[in-house]
Parts: C-alpha cells; sequence; structure tokens
C-alpha cells in the first residue's frame, strides 16, 4: 500500500478517505474476530495519518505566521531575553527569571488596542545602552511619528542650562554619589510634556522645546519625518534661536551644566518657572527673546503639527525620564506602552567615561583628559535601573501587558526577531526597508559602526580589578535580572 507523503494537506486528505474506503470494503468478507483485528488496524492507520496531516499543516501555518509568532518556536530567536512582567524566555535551554516556560512572552499577556486612541511608545532607557540605535525601529517607519530625547528642553528651560548639557547621571544623582530626590515640580514637567508630546498637543508645546538645537544638529538621516520642520527653520534663520537667547540673558546667571552648581541651579529654577516681576531682569528677557522667535516659527510648527496628526503611531525614547515618570501615562492612553531597555553595566561604564558629556560629576566629569571613574559610573547607573526595575514591577501588576523589557545585548545579534518582536507587542507589521536596514547596519561595516563588534569592545578598555569592582557594586543588579550576560565567568 502506498501512501502520498508530499506536504499539500488537501491531497493527503484525500488519501486518507481512500484508504480508509479500501479497507473497511474488506472487512465484510472476514469473521467476526477477524473483523475486529482489522477494524482495529484501520482505525490505527487512520490516526497516525490524521497526525502525519496536523503536522504538516501546522508546518505550512508556521510560514505565514504573525511576527510575534515567532517568539512561540524553538528556533526563533537565539540567546533572547525580553521581559512582559510575568514571563521571560531564554534560549540556550535556560529560562534566565527561572519564573516561565521558554517561550512564552508576549502573547500569554496580550492586551487588545482600542481603536478609538492612538498608539504612543515610551522608550525607557539609559545613556549609551544603545537606545539611540534601538529607537531607530521606530525613526525608520515613515508611518510612525517619532521623537528623539524631549526632555532635554524640560531641564534646559526649568534650570536655564545649555540644550544638550543635562546629563542623565546628574538628574538622578548627586555629585557626592548619593542618589538625587527629583523634586515634585520636575516630576511634572516631564510628565506633562511627554503627554502632549505623545498626544500630539502641539500648541501645548513649549517654545524652548520647538527650538531646541537638537532638531538642528541632528543629521538628515535622523528622525526623517522632522525634515520638513528643519527645512523651515533653517529657511526663517532659526536654528540657533533658542541658544542665542539663553547665551544673550542666561550665561551669566545660571550654570551651563545641570548639577554643577546646585545652589544656583535652585535659584534660576524660581526666577524661570515662577515668573519675574522686574521686565528689565535677565529672566524676563530671556522669555520675551523666546517669544519673539516662536512667533516667527509659527509656520515652522503648523508643519510640525500636520506631519504629527497624519501618524498612527507617536513614539519617543528618553535616557532622562524614570519609571516613576512615566507610569501615570499608562493611566491616560490605554493604548500606551513602554519598552524598558537594559544593558550591561560594564560596556555602559566604559562608554560613558571616555567623554565628559556622557557621564556624571560624581565619575569625574571636571578632569576631561583623564577620563571619568568607571566603577563610580557603574554605580550610577545600576542604582538608576534598579530603582527603575522595582518601580516598574509594581507597574506591571497595575498595567498587565503593557511593558517589555529588552537586553541590548540581545537586540544587537538576533536584530530581525527583536524587530518582530516589538512590532508584535504593538500590534503593527514590521515593513521590509527596516529589515534590511538592521542588517546593514549590525551585520556590515556600514560607517564603520559593525553594532555586533561594538556590543564586546569594552573587554579592551577595562581592566581585571575594574571589572571585578563593578560586578560587586552592581550586584544587586545582576541579581535582579537573573541574566546569563556575555563574558559572565567572573558574576557569581
Amino acid at each position: 500500500m502506498c501512501v502520498n507523503v508530499d506536504n499539500d494537506p488537501g491531497r493527503i486528505i484525500s488519501n486518507n478517505r481512500m484508504i480508509y474506503v479500501l479497507l473497511t470494503a474488506d472487512i465484510f468478507n472476514m469473521s467476526r474476530n477477524i473483523r475486529i483485528i482489522a477494524l482495529m488496524l484501520v482505525l490505527t492507520v487512520v490516526m497516525h495519518l490524521v497526525i502525519y496531516h496536523e503536522k504538516n499543516r501546522l508546518m505550512l501555518r508556521q510560514s505565514h505566521q504573525h511576527p510575534d509568532e515567532l517568539l512561540r518556536h524553538d528556533g526563533g530567536l537565539e540567546n533572547a531575553s525580553l521581559d512582559n512582567g510575568t514571563e521571560r524566555i531564554s534560549t540556550n535551554g535556560t529560562s534566565p527569571a527561572g519564573d516561565g516556560e521558554l517561550f512564552k512572552i508576549i502573547e500569554s499577556s496580550r492586551v487588545v488596542f482600542l481603536p478609538e486612541y492612538r498608539k504612543q511608545v515610551i522608550i525607557v532607557g539609559y545613556q549609551r545602552v544603545g537606545s539611540s540605535f534601538f529607537g531607530r525601529l521606530f525613526d525608520k517607519n515613515p508611518a510612525f511619528f517619532y521623537i528623539y530625547e524631549p526632555l532635554d528642553s524640560v531641564y534646559a528651560e526649568m534650570y536655564g542650562t545649555m540644550g544638550g548639557y543635562n546629563v542623565p547621571s546628574d538628574i538622578t544623582y548627586l555629585p557626592d554619589g548619593q542618589p538625587r530626590n527629583i523634586p515634585d515640580q520636575e516630576k511634572a514637567a516631564v510628565r506633562n510634556l511627554l503627554t502632549d508630546i505623545l498626544s500630539c498637543n502641539v500648541d501645548n508645546l513649549p517654545a524652548g522645546f520647538m527650538l531646541h538645537k537638537f532638531w538642528f544638529s541632528l543629521s538628515e538621516d535622523f528622525m526623517p519625518s522632522w525634515h520638513p520642520y528643519r527645512i523651515c527653520l533653517k529657511k526663517h534663520k532659526l536654528l540657533k534661536a533658542r541658544e542665542t537667547c539663553r547665551k544673550s540673558h542666561l550665561e551669566k546667571v545660571c550654570p551651563k551644566r545641570f548639577g554643577m552648581d546646585p545652589d544656583q541651579q535652585k535659584s534660576c529654577s524660581r526666577k524661570l518657572t515662577g515668573g519675574s516681576m522686574n521686565h528689565s531682569d535677565f529672566f524676563h528677557m530671556y522669555h520675551r527673546c523666546l517669544a519673539t522667535y516662536y512667533t516667527m516659527a509659527k509656520p515652522c510648527v503648523g508643519i510640525f503639527k500636520q506631519k504629527c496628526e497624519l501618524a498612527t503611531l507617536w513614539a519617543t525614547k528618553t535616557v532622562r525620564a524614570t519609571m516613576d515618570e512615566v507610569d501615570e501615562l499608562l493611566d491616560q492612553n490605554p493604548n500606551a506602552r513602554i519598552i524598558h531597555l537594559i544593558r550591561d553595566p560594564r560596556p555602559v561604564a566604559v562608554s560613558r567615561s571616555t567623554n565628559y558629556s556622557y557621564r556624571g560629576i560624581y565619575s569625574g566629569m571636571i578632569d576631561t583628559m583623564k577620563g571619568g571613574d568607571k566603577v563610580r559610573e557603574a554605580l550610577v547607573y545600576c542604582g538608576t535601573v534598579v530603582e527603575d526595575i522595582l518601580h516598574r514591577r509594581q507597574m506591571e501588576n497595575v498595567y498587565p501587558g503593557k511593558i517589555i523589557q529588552v537586553i541590548y545585548e540581545d537586540f544587537v545579534q538576533n536584530p530581525e526577531a527583536y524587530a518582530k518582536a516589538v512590532y508584535g507587542f504593538l500590534d503593527e507589521p514590521l515593513p521590509k526597508d527596516l529589515i534590511f536596514w538592521l542588517h546593514q547596519n549590525i551585520r556590515n561595516r556600514e560607517h564603520g559602526r559593525n553594532a555586533t563588534l561594538r556590543m564586546n569592545a569594552w573587554r579592551n578598555h577595562l581592566t581585571f580589578s575594574e571589572e571585578k569592582a563593578i560586578i560587586a557594586e552592581c550586584q544587586y543588579f545582576y541579581e535582579l535580572l537573573n541574566y546569563k550576560w556575555p563574558y559572565d565567568e567572573h558574576i557569581v
């Protein structure tokens, strides 16, 4: 007896029926006992054929599966770890968190998006964890409206600092290495700006944000949806408007960098946010200067608003917000989602120590020639991340299925699988151009920035004693994540 065993489900079913008819036809010519035995044999053969057909059907279905279903099949994601609040996954046969089955992840706690609300995404990251690169998953999608580091403008306007000189380490830690108690007014300003940005309330956005230096200092390839707005600012000679106002009126009275002079910083904040009654003082003249430039920028703001309103999803990434500051956004919009991006503290500390604009005052901001203290910078990073993880886990109990954790090392090693997972989390189709761009920028040496090679380059810049000290300072960080990091032979 021959059976067709190709992968066509329809032909397999036809063969099943034919075999069943041929076999049952002969049963009635047999004795009672033989008839029973024959019938049992027939049923066994049919059962095996049905099972074979079902396996073939599932194999065919996998070739057309939804992106996030890739994570539910063995081999779909190597060395990966994503966290949706209740379960984590890792290939290599281990579960980093030790509290879930191997491939249970996003699908197990999916929350349906409501059609009457726009989708909002916040990437909560940290300086030098690869958040800018990860953010390109949204920046490269023409259907999305993506905003890079919006919160620098909050600190620049609240404390009178120069744009880009508000280092995240100084926001969460004081110059003496103690955690900074972020004022309620500062938290409220962060929440308000994020709410307005992710709701496209352009008319509520402050002049300091609309005229921030980031929008003209970034390359044209970055934030392409903003390109018409940048062209308009350039046309009206407004590219350096905010910094011009600061240099004219705040240069001598407010610190250039956040955290450098706490007393002077507080004084500037009171006068900038409380309003000045003296029309001749520096602070009033600064606001008047900004208002004048903002009036000139009105046609550009209209372009910005139009691009924003046409988007199907609004996204932003920030290294200057804590989980404590973004939790209310999940309550305001049922379609809001948070992606928590984390990286091994060892490469983070090495990267931050190489440039004074990356590291906090505590780790040696002033000594720009020698570089910063890697161990101190790791302490600041780990302390900040630990606080965010603990707060995030409380949030996950209130907003299950709306927060995922991504480990940067896994994203770099498996960019396409992670892109599909993230887009599956957001119930959005993944553009083919984005997949091509990911492979070009991670696997190839495009622009000399091979992300895979760069991921482990820190090994050449960290001594054994420094690495050992960082692991000791970040012990709670490693325990909380319970993840198998690359080169983790020193982590106990």
